[in-house]
């Protein structure tokens, strides 16, 4: 990970008293930084990840599997463009992928699922945010990690910019019926009360639809 220039994986999991199988947690997110302030990152395109794929209906030829370093302070990440350009994007460092245990057995941290959560890469997953999320095994057994720097609406090329963080969040067991709308994982701000639909390998407007009808 030193070589790829930062990297955070899912760290946990944690058990959280009183959350039993039936209820829901509260995760409210206090801070995501960057460790350390100031450094190098990294992200890249891979062959068949990401939206950039030519398996389907693509306009292009394949992409080229590369890797980038980036390096970012406080306020600003340098992504390189080739041929001497460079591309100034602002960070707000949050986290990929937070999940909590699935009924059964187990599942891969990069999967997605409305039953744990996952790897959903939203970044609104930062300080501020309340997740709300199933209870699926005594204690919930919350992980979290996977962080970015920045990050576009998706990972277009299958990867935003990769860096190590620390994260500040506390939780507490909350009653379905005391949180309102709680069929699929929420993600609440100050600004917006929105339901996360997830499900491994479904589209964007299946994932819409299965939203929309939670919040109605």
């Amino acid at each position: 990970m030193d070589r790829l220039g930062g990297a955070c994986p899912v760290t946990g999991p944690l058990y959280l008293a009183g959350a039993e199988p039936g209820g829901v947690i509260e995760v409210r997110i206090e801070r995501v930084s960057a460790s350390p302030p100031a450094g190098r990152g990294w992200t890249g395109v891979f062959a068949g990840f990401g939206a950039l794929t030519h398996e389907a209906y693509s306009l292009q030829d394949p992409l080229d599997p590369v890797s980038t370093l980036v390096d970012y302070d406080a306020d600003t990440a340098l992504l390189g463009l080739g041929g001497g350009r460079v591309a100034r994007l602002p960070i707000r460092p949050f986290l990929g992928t937070v999940g909590v245990a699935p009924r059964r057995e187990r599942r891969m941290s990069f999967s997605q699922s409305p039953e744990y959560l996952g790897d959903v890469d939203l970044p609104d997953v930062t300080a501020g945010a309340v997740l709300v999320l199933p209870v699926n095994a005594p204690g919930a057994l919350l992980s979290l990690g996977d962080a970015h720097a920045a990050q576009g609406d998706g990972e277009i090329t299958g990867a935003a910019i990769g860096i190590d963080a620390e994260a500040e969040l506390w939780c507490v067991p909350r009653d379905p019926e005391d949180v309102g709308f709680a069929g699929l994982p929420q993600l609440n701000t100050a600004s917006f009360l929105g339901s996360i639909a997830g499900p491994q390998g479904k589209d964007l407007t299946d994932c819409a639809r299965a939203a929309y009808h939670d919040c109605g």
